[in-house]
């Protein structure tokens, strides 16, 4: 019998070790300061496949889905599943993820070609 809180103990230095969407985030934005919109997609999509529920991971691969692959369509919908899923009672949290949010999004919408609708969300954020 293996001691308590020792069990499955050499089954947990074999799983890999899970990155934080915080770090995503940062290596993502450090390729899009630098204009290397591929590189930042490829990070997001690893990330989104880690945490595909993440609005920002989310609202970031949507636009750059629209922008890199050229897939509107799904980068519209993802954009707007991110501000649907995010969720907050903080005030201060919203107010800097709002503006996330509704940016990719109206990016997104200009690369649609529907003005109109993206200046809406560039309003709202």
């Amino acid at each position: 019998m293996e001691p308590i809180g020792t069990q499955g103990a050499e089954k947990q230095q074999d799983l890999p070790e899970v990155i934080p969407a915080v770090e995503y985030l940062k290596a993502a934005r450090v390729h899009l300061r630098s204009n290397r919109r591929k590189e930042a997609y490829s990070i997001l999509l690893q990330a989104n496949g880690i945490y595909p529920n993440h609005p920002v991971i989310l609202s970031y691969r949507g636009w750059l889905q629209a922008v890199v692959d050229k897939k509107h369509k799904s980068g519209l919908t993802a954009c707007r599943k991110a501000v649907v899923l995010f969720k907050t009672s903080d005030p201060d949290l919203a107010g800097r993820v709002f503006p996330i949010l509704y940016l990719n999004l109206g990016r997104t919408f200009l690369l649609t070609g529907k003005k109109r609708d993206a200046f809406d969300n560039f309003r709202k954020g």
